[in-house]
């Protein structure tokens, strides 16, 4: 009874000092010479790969009415540019595109932009030039709901882009009323379908919504219709 009792003492104890060594084995820390591979091109801390974010592109502004000044500007951060806009250019009543009296046409402000790379584009408003007037949807809706009206206007867009050599155009029109979505949308459609083919670019002037009743204002630019 001693022998199995001395017996199975000794076997405990082996059972355990094998355990605290398989312990001792698993937990004890090992130089990176010691372990099995090569992690010598393994970084200290890994650090996961971060995702690559588009460019961020700037455009800038030459209003008419501060165009000797803002064409300086221009020529002075050139190399910080991507795009500019000239704000030349009005929708007429009867639906013509007409340049603002005091803006002048100057070329060579587009062709120093290509020379740097710069794409140029023609802004359009429906905002008159009378003293005192403000931005005019009628004129806009004159245009919008008659089909040879929005063809003639994009007729007359893509005629005025290729006169100067634009890159593209960007269509300011505000203040138009709400049940005109439907046909903005429609003429956004078609003039981005005329002047694609010339590989111009159609931007639109959108308006921030905050939420506020004054959002009306802005019902006729669908945001989603107009980015497709």
């Amino acid at each position: 009874m001693k022998i199995r009792l001395i017996f199975l003492f000794l076997f405990l104890t082996i059972i355990s000092l094998a355990g605290l060594r398989v312990y001792l084995v698993v937990h004890h820390p090992l130089s990176r010479s010691e372990l099995p591979v090569d992690l010598s091109t393994v970084p200290a801390h890994p650090t996961a790969t971060p995702t690559p974010k588009p460019p961020l592109l700037v455009k800038g502004s030459i209003p008419y009415w501060d165009q000797r000044l803002a064409v300086r500007s221009f020529q002075d951060h050139v190399e910080k540019l991507n795009f500019v806009s000239l704000f030349w250019y009005y929708l007429t009543e009867d639906g013509y595109i007409r340049k603002y009296q005091y803006a002048k046409e100057d070329a060579s402000i587009i062709n120093f932009a290509h020379e740097h790379g710069v794409q140029v584009t023609a802004v359009i408003t429906n905002l008159p030039e009378e003293e005192g007037s403000s931005w005019d949807s009628d004129r806009v809706e004159r245009m919008l709901t008659d089909r040879e009206s929005r063809a003639r206007h994009i007729e007359d867009i893509a005629e005025k882009l290729d006169s100067l050599d634009f890159d593209g155009v960007v269509i300011d029109y505000e203040g138009v009323v709400g049940s005109q979505r439907e046909n903005f949308n429609l003429f956004i459609q078609e003039l981005a379908t005329a002047l694609h083919r010339s590989n111009k670019l159609v931007g639109v002037a959108l308006h921030p919504k905050t939420g506020e009743p004054s959002d009306k204002r802005y019902d006729f630019q669908d945001w989603v219709s107009l980015a497709a």
